[in-house]
């Protein structure tokens, strides 16, 4: 069991030995990754600070929701 644990962390170490030593071309692997699948990074948020309008189900409250029912009980 020593044996495998051991190996075990042999291989994770030289793994990140290999990803530290190569982490431009990762990157860069990634964000082309990241190109092909909607084109900005997950770490940009949106730009609210200009506009300031807010669509028709953004401003529902929880009083103005329908009333629902579900099986004869209002919701």
């Amino acid at each position: 069991m020593r044996n495998g644990r051991s190996a075990l962390w042999a291989l994770g170490l030289a793994g990140a030995t290999w990803l530290w030593r190569n982490r431009e071309q990762v990157q860069q692997k990634l964000g082309q990754g990241r190109d092909r699948f909607g084109g900005t990074s997950p770490r940009q948020l949106p730009d609210w600070s200009g506009n300031q309008q807010t669509s028709p189900d953004q401003n529902n409250t929880v009083n103005s929701r329908p009333q629902t029912s579900f099986g004869g009980t209002e919701v």
